[in-house]
């Protein structure tokens, strides 16, 4: 099995994600799409190996490689930043260096229905390094299923957890102003995806580290079942370990939503929404575009 993907990237995880974790290209910017929010996506799958890889028009590059053993499966994977990140803020324009990651993870399946074991190191190039370990559950109750993990995480003074996440491009973590405190920061992180049926979708994620504001994200679609001819879906960021970026959570949280009406059975209008801090343009902006299906 092989596949690609050229366009948005959303929701890319390498490994048990502890240093890229549902990365995303659309948030830099307004909503609507330009090619720099783009990316090349690729896979390959033989059953007992598998590679994949990205490429972004930010500068991101990674790749993954993972074995099917008969009791576990391993993997190891490098992600970089070739470029850096410059952010505008109050008239002052800050670039963080380019960083790079290089990790290793392994995860087991129990002897519990429904339930792994995980374990994850990760080294950033020239700072420190983490370790994770944690469950993952899945349980699927006929009308409805639920999709979770629970993981602990010891970190060094100078690695932060999820360097390549969702708001990278748009409020990275200044690794610099964060090694310099010199303080070991571990954390726990949960996860929970709720499904009823194909009619709603409900995904939470918190984050909470020692001495840190926890970080939180949550996602939410319902089908038009309940609200008939409309689809409906929005999510929320709350950063993480928001003293060492820099944007203060008003400005670094991001908010979209998606609304769509049936006009005709085959015809559907699109309200698409985002408000988030534009790094180019130094201010938090909203943005609103429509569309017509046919």
């Amino acid at each position: 099995r092989f596949g690609g993907r050229y366009g948005a990237l959303q929701g890319v995880t390498l490994g048990q994600g502890l240093l890229m974790k549902n990365y995303s290209t659309l948030l830099t910017g307004s909503l609507l799409q330009s090619n720099r929010q783009n990316g090349i996506q690729g896979y390959w799958d033989s059953g007992t190996w598998r590679a994949e890889g990205l490429s972004t028009g930010t500068g991101i590059y990674a790749i993954r490689g993972e074995q099917s053993f008969n009791f576990f499966k391993g993997g190891v994977y490098y992600v970089t930043d070739s470029d850096g990140v410059s952010i505008t803020n109050a008239g002052v324009t800050t670039t963080l260096p380019a960083i790079s990651g290089i990790g290793v993870d392994v995860s087991v399946p129990t002897t519990i229905p429904a339930l792994d074991l995980y374990a994850e190191y990760a080294q950033l190039v020239n700072f420190g390094s983490g370790l994770t370990a944690g469950a993952r559950f899945g349980y699927d109750f006929i009308i409805a299923k639920a999709v979770g993990r629970l993981e602990y995480q010891q970190l060094a003074s100078n690695f932060a957890p999820g360097v390549f996440n969702a708001e990278y491009e748009v409020n990275p973590i200044n690794l610099t102003t964060y090694s310099a405190t010199g303080v070991a920061r571990n954390g726990t992180v949960g996860e929970l995806d709720m499904m009823f049926l194909n009619y709603a979708t409900l995904r939470g994620t918190y984050s909470g580290y020692e001495g840190q504001r926890p970080g939180a994200r949550a996602d939410l679609k319902v089908a038009d079942v309940f609200f008939p001819g409309y689809e409906i879906s929005g999510y929320f960021i709350a950063p993480d370990m928001r003293d060492f970026r820099g944007l203060s959570l008003e400005q670094g949280a991001v908010l979209g939503a998606r609304i769509g009406y049936k006009i005709y059975p085959f015809m559907k209008t699109v309200v698409n929404f985002k408000r988030a801090f534009n790094p180019t343009l130094g201010r938090v902006e909203d943005s609103t575009y429509y569309e017509l299906y046919f």
